[in-house]
């Protein structure tokens, strides 16, 4: 299998929550494994592959528990999430995902810079920082979701998952690009090892 289309698909099983019960449907550590397989496929000596794939590894060994685990749920007088071990457990796994996705952003504009692929390098970039802005502007806020009444923290709270959420599928629909162009740059150079 194509290695950026099992990172996409990584990607999106980790992006995917459904629970029946407490219980997740598609486990986020599956998606992290298929992640970390992905990327033995691609060159191990780059420094960021290297740390992305022990991010990926370390993830899936961290997010066992929150298949069973369930998502966070709101105090009973408060629509706005409370601070507690659960909520907690989340909003670390999802720091990590940060710095996982800070490597796969550097790969993937070494593995476009190596094939001089300018508009894919402008448009990860671009992502980049518009991904990083959002996410740390999310976690920025938090604690002010948490010590806000309801009335104010709840719209806030809806905007920025949205534009969290928006990034994330950004990001997804990126690797796929990477994907066909990973193809079409097999179909030309077949000593390519990628």
């Amino acid at each position: 299998m194509r290695p950026f289309q099992r990172i996409f698909q990584g990607f999106l099983l980790v992006l995917i929550d459904f629970y029946i019960g407490p219980v997740e449907v598609f486990p986020d550590f599956i998606g992290y494994i298929l992640i970390a397989g992905a990327l033995t496929r691609l060159p191990l000596e780059w420094r960021e592959v290297r740390s992305a794939r022990v991010l990926a590894l370390l993830l899936a060994v961290v997010s066992i528990p929150a298949m069973f685990l369930g998502q966070p749920s709101p105090a009973t007088n408060r629509l706005v999430m409370d601070l507690d071990l659960l909520t907690f457990y989340h909003h670390a796994l999802g720091v990590l995902k940060l710095f996982l996705v800070y490597f796969l952003f550097e790969m993937l504009i070494h593995w476009a810079s190596d094939r001089e692929e300018k508009a894919l390098i402008k448009r990860a970039k671009k992502l980049f920082s518009v991904y990083f802005y959002i996410h740390f502007a999310y976690y920025a806020l938090l604690p002010f979701f948490f010590n806000t009444p309801d009335t104010y923290a709840l719209p806030a709270m809806i905007v920025a998952v949205g534009a969290v959420f928006v990034v994330e599928i950004s990001f997804i629909l990126l690797l796929r690009a990477y994907d066909k162009e990973h193809q079409k740059w097999n179909g030309i150079q077949k000593d390519d090892p990628l």
